[in-house]
């Protein structure tokens, strides 16, 4: 009887040793979320943005039949937070804006139709993957379904081992974190039993062919620096990109779309008649 009233005493303090002996919860790298009403920019600038503009701005090659058509890049985004609703502007190289809505679990995004045209396809993300027009998921997750997690997708590969150190730019403190990869490179094999007339056969243009690439491996970096006091980011390096990150602590004025509204409203209607359908 002494024995398991002496346990039962015992029994808090064994409790207290193993809760103090488990490591603490180290904090997580960044914010996920902006705050609820603000709005910020990322702004994105690509070195091949400017290797291709010096090369369309070289003699005999801008407007020529040389010119060929210039890929499509993202070149800034756009969030305004009001509550749980989310506007997100995508522009890219070009003019092209495409714009995205979030009204909590609901995105409402260009969907292109039957008919050739777009529409606005509402996608309930909170509903079962099942129960979701798959096509339309597709085109919402094209057009920031990313974003229903977090307002910095392109973040999602930090983790707290990857933590560098710290970097102090005009008085502010930042945590630096930093991913690098190997990628093998293609290699390229020679035929050794091919006739050595055909090993140093030159291009009509007298261009003899390329050598293959030497056994080697491209590290590839992402960086990332986090303001050390408001966990939001402040820079990302991806590779040949940058992007820069810009507050405004003021509540957007956000309004939504009379499409998006319509599409809303049909939506509902939808939904209201499924509920009728299931109890007849």
């Amino acid at each position: 009887m002494n024995s398991m009233k002496t346990y039962f005493y015992l029994l808090p303090l064994f409790a207290a040793r193993l809760i103090a002996a488990e490591p603490p919860v180290p904090p997580a790298p960044f914010s996920k979320q902006a705050p609820a009403n603000s709005s910020f920019t990322i702004r994105i600038k690509s070195k091949e943005d400017r290797d291709d503009k010096a090369a369309t701005d070289a003699p005999g090659v801008q407007g020529g039949s040389m010119a060929t058509p210039k890929t499509k890049v993202l070149t800034q985004i756009q969030i305004d937070k009001t509550g749980s609703t989310r506007r997100i502007q995508r522009k890219w190289s070009g003019g092209k804006t495409v714009e995205t809505w979030w009204l909590g679990h609901l995105c409402l995004a260009e969907f292109p139709n039957q008919q050739g045209t777009t529409e606005i396809a509402v996608i309930n993300t909170a509903a079962p993957v099942g129960l979701v027009d798959t096509g339309r998921l597709s085109a919402s997750l094209a057009s920031g379904g990313d974003y229903q997690q977090t307002d910095f997708p392109e973040l999602s590969w930090i983790e707290t081992d990857m933590r560098v150190g710290n970097e102090t730019k005009n008085e502010v403190e930042f945590h630096v974190y930093r991913m690098t990869g190997n990628v093998a490179p293609t290699k390229t094999k020679v035929d050794m039993t091919m006739p050595e007339s055909l090993k140093n056969a030159k291009s009509q243009a007298g261009d003899k062919a390329a050598p293959a690439p030497a056994n080697a491996t491209v590290s590839t970096v992402k960086e990332a620096w986090i303001n050390a006091s408001t966990k939001l980011p402040s820079k990302l390096i991806d590779g040949e990109q940058t992007w820069t990150y810009s507050y405004v602590s003021e509540p957007p004025n956000l309004a939504l779309p009379p499409e998006c509204i319509k599409a809303l409203q049909a939506y509902k209607a939808a939904i209201e008649e499924s509920k009728v359908r299931r109890l007849r």
